[in-house]
């Protein structure tokens, strides 16, 4: 019964294949409980710390911030890495 729900969600893979997967798929899940969790607590912290009225301003200026990390961290990525194998 296991065997036939795990070939139904990956597919016929073998079994190293497999335990990849399965590993990325839990650490998913991992990262997105986690993040659910902190996000909650993220605006009483910061109201708590610094105060509601710098709110809009903290979010415009960390998207911002997350926008060129990612731009720089993607373009450094694909510098450093073929894909071409």
């Amino acid at each position: 019964m296991l065997s036939c729900l795990v070939r139904a969600l990956y597919g016929d893979l073998p079994h190293e294949q497999l335990v990849q997967a399965s590993f990325f798929s839990l650490l998913l899940c991992m990262i997105v409980g986690v993040y659910w969790m902190m996000r909650s607590l993220k605006d009483s912290v910061f109201a708590t710390t610094v105060g509601l009225e710098y709110q809009p301003t903290a979010k415009m200026l960390s998207l911002v911030v997350v926008t060129v990390m990612l731009f720089f961290i993607t373009n450094w990525c694909g510098c450093s890495y073929d894909f071409d194998q």
